[in-house]
C-alpha cells in the first residue's frame, strides 16, 4: 500500500516536498501547480482569438490578391481601349452604340437665316456632327446615350454651347431625338457646337471626348 502510495506522488517544483501527482496546489507551500495557460485564461483566451484573426487576415489577403488580379487586368484593358484616339469617320463600338464622328468644322457663324449665333470677341465656333446607333436588344432611354465634351491640349473639357447648338440644328435639319428612347437598330445624327478662343484653337492638339456606357473615347480633330 505504501508503494502504490508513493508512485502516485510527485517532488513539488516549488518547494521540493512530495505531493499527490494530480495535486494541482502544493500542501506545503501553497503553489499553484497548474500549468500557465490553465492559469490565466481569460489572457489565453484573448492569445486565441489574435491567433485566428491573423490566420484569417492572411488567408483574406491571400483571396483578395487572387480576386483583384482578373479585375486589375480588365481594367487594365479598358485603359488600352480608351487610350485609343480615333479619326473622324471611324466606327467606334460600345457596349451598346456605335459611334462616328462624321465633321468638326471651324465656323464663325453658325444657323439658318432666322437662327444665327456668332462667336464671342476672340472666339470661335467648333461644329461637331456626329451620329450613333443602338446596337443593344433593348431601347435605351433618352439619359443613357452617348455625350461629347471638345478637350485641349492640357485636357481642360468645354461642354457645347445650347444657344449655338440649336441654330446649328436649323442649319442642318437634323433629326435628333429630345426625350424619348432610341430603339434597337435606329441611328440619330446630331451635332454639338462648342465656342473656344480663336487663338488657343490654332495651336492645335485639340479632340472631342464621347462619354457612352460608361467609358470614354478621343477623337482626334487633326
Amino acid at each position: 500500500m505504501e508503494q502504490e502510495t508513493l508512485g502516485q506522488t510527485k517532488s513539488c517544483p516549488k518547494c521540493g516536498e512530495q505531493i499527490q501527482s494530480s495535486a494541482k496546489v502544493c500542501k506545503h507551500c501553497k503553489a499553484d501547480l497548474r500549468n500557465w495557460f490553465v492559469r490565466h485564461k481569460v489572457i489565453t483566451g484573448i492569445l486565441a482569438l489574435m491567433l485566428i484573426g491573423i490566420i484569417g487576415g492572411m488567408g483574406g489577403e491571400n483571396n483578395d490578391s487572387e480576386n483583384s488580379a482578373a479585375p486589375s487586368n480588365a481594367s487594365d484593358a479598358t485603359k488600352k481601349e480608351e487610350a485609343v484616339l480615333y479619326k473622324t469617320n471611324d466606327a467606334i463600338k460600345t457596349d451598346k452604340f456605335e459611334i462616328t464622328v462624321t465633321s468638326a468644322k471651324e465656323k464663325n457663324v453658325v444657323g439658318s437665316q432666322y437662327f444665327q449665333s456668332n462667336p464671342s470677341e476672340g472666339g470661335t465656333y467648333i461644329a461637331v456632327q456626329w451620329k450613333y446607333k443602338n446596337i443593344s436588344d433593348k431601347p435605351a432611354g433618352p439619359f443613357s446615350t452617348p455625350s461629347i465634351k471638345l478637350t485641349d491640349g492640357n485636357g481642360t473639357s468645354y461642354d457645347a454651347d445650347i444657344s449655338a447648338s440649336g441654330n446649328f440644328a436649323t442649319e442642318i435639319d437634323l433629326n435628333r431625338k429630345i426625350m424619348s428612347d432610341l430603339n434597337p437598330d435606329i441611328t440619330v445624327n446630331d451635332a454639338s457646337v462648342f465656342e473656344v478662343s480663336k487663338e488657343q484653337f490654332a495651336k492645335g492638339d485639340w479632340n472631342i471626348l464621347i462619354k457612352s456606357d460608361g467609358k470614354e473615347y478621343g477623337v482626334s480633330l487633326q
